[in-house]
């Protein structure tokens, strides 16, 4: 079977499947770092490429989206909806487990909504810009983004430096074709070599946790320079092109190492990413109000505390996937699709 057809199935699923555990794992990791330097590793070499790699298989998956004004503007109301219930419902869970007041801002997101709303953003920006020369947009933006890190007051705001900072990566992603991905795939050389740039990358997380985490505010891509100490601040922008570069490094050896074969569920798991996005924070958050980390950590020991903890991260992630938890999404989106057709 040709890669064609097996790039728009298993294997743009598998990628999906990888960057899903990702982002629940980073989370995971994120509730636990203060505590273990494992997890703090884990969460810092996972935030240097989990984004950047999920917005550019985003961009790859919206090319005929962006062309299209009706579609672009029925996925962006979609979208917008489904940021709208998030924040909402991530409101009401942080309220219960923290006993403070629902704080709900329309436009300014610090949590994991953002991406919801930044992808309304670029959709919008891509079909806008659809017919003017993608490689200087690129370029703009990406000066743009070097810029960006000098404002202190841009922050959450309409997710706007998150929106900036990773928009580059959507349009690789837009502008990346199938045939590209098929030479990738094909260099047999590139293998060993991604290979090698993953556990380089993970011993460096691994043995030098403290270091590398001094570039954190540069990862979550909504900090300004002045968040990061001396002397990084000083060279913020090329901080940020050093996390641009490293990003982009381990995203491309993952694109390289995934395979393409079918996978079964851990396929499925790819092709069903939006409920395991939208519920996994909320159900965090309850671990969080039990101290279920460090209940494990005290039964369990460090060891077998961390184990179950990264467990209980992967677990949610396949328990999420089940169809069940698909059906109210694909309920939506058929129902603006169908309406879109008709008009």
């Amino acid at each position: 079977m040709g890669i064609e057809k097996n790039m728009r199935s298993s294997y743009i699923d598998n990628l999906k499947s990888v960057m899903i555990f990702s982002v629940v794992i980073g989370h995971f990791a994120e509730a636990a770092l203060s505590q273990s330097d494992v997890f703090k590793s884990m969460f810092i070499w996972l935030y240097f490429f989990h984004m950047p790699l999920f917005i550019f298989i985003s961009g790859f998956l919206s090319k005929r989206l962006t062309q299209n004004k009706e579609r672009t503007l029925q996925k962006s109301f979609e979208y917008f909806t489904l940021y709208l219930i998030m924040k909402f419902s991530l409101s009401l869970v942080k309220s219960f487990c923290t006993g403070k007041e629902i704080a709900f801002s329309l436009f300014s997101e610090t949590s994991v909504p953002w991406y919801l709303f930044a992808m309304i953003l670029m959709y919008l920006t891509s079909y806008a810009l659809r017919k003017f020369n993608q490689k200087i947009v690129f370029g703009l933006f990406v000066i743009l983004a070097l810029f960006i890190g000098y404002d202190k007051e841009v922050r959450d705001v309409f997710v706007l430096s998150r929106y900036i900072v990773f928009y580059p990566f959507f349009i690789l992603g837009l502008n990346c074709t199938e045939e590209n991905l098929k030479k990738l795939k094909s260099i047999k050389l590139l293998l060993p070599l991604a290979i090698i740039v993953l556990l380089g990358s993970i011993a460096i997380a691994y043995l030098y946790p403290d270091i590398v985490y001094e570039f954190r505010p540069m990862l979550t891509a909504r900090n300004p320079y002045t968040s990061l100490d001396e002397p990084l601040e000083t060279y913020g922008p090329l901080c940020r092109l050093f996390v641009y570069l490293v990003g982009s490094v381990i995203g491309l050896a993952i694109l390289i190492v995934t395979p393409k074969l079918n996978l079964g569920y851990l396929s499925k798991v790819g092709a069903r990413t939006l409920p395991i996005f939208f519920f996994h924070r909320q159900i965090l958050w309850l671990f969080d109000k039990i101290e279920l980390y460090n209940i494990l950590q005290d039964k369990l020991g460090s060891l077998g505390g961390n184990i179950i903890w990264l467990f209980l991260g992967v677990s949610l992630t396949f328990i999420l996937s089940i169809k069940f938890f698909e059906i109210p999404f694909t309920w939506w989106h058929n129902l603006l699709l169908k309406k879109t057709k008709t008009n």
